[in-house]
């Protein structure tokens, strides 16, 4: 797994963040999905983005990324948080 859980919110930062341009989202492993309850992403090109883990499962694009499926979510489905 790339990132931690914090609270069962898989958190990545940095590296861990890929984003898929061709889909215009960010994608996480399936298997990643089903031990948390959502994912936050302190992104390079749209800040920090929150998602339920429900969402990827009904609005994720299954891509093949290495040896692991991820879901891939378009960054509309994402909500932008605002840390202080």
């Amino acid at each position: 797994m790339r990132g931690q859980i914090v609270d069962n919110i898989l958190v990545k930062r940095g590296k861990q963040v890929v984003k898929f341009f061709k889909y215009q989202g960010y994608g996480v492993a399936v298997k990643d999905l089903e031990r948390v309850r959502g994912v936050k992403l302190h992104t390079k090109y749209d800040g920090i983005l929150y998602a339920d883990r429900h969402v990827f499962y009904k609005h994720g694009i299954e891509v093949e990324f290495g040896v692991e499926k991820q879901l891939v979510l378009p960054v509309n489905y994402w909500e932008e948080l605002v840390e202080a």
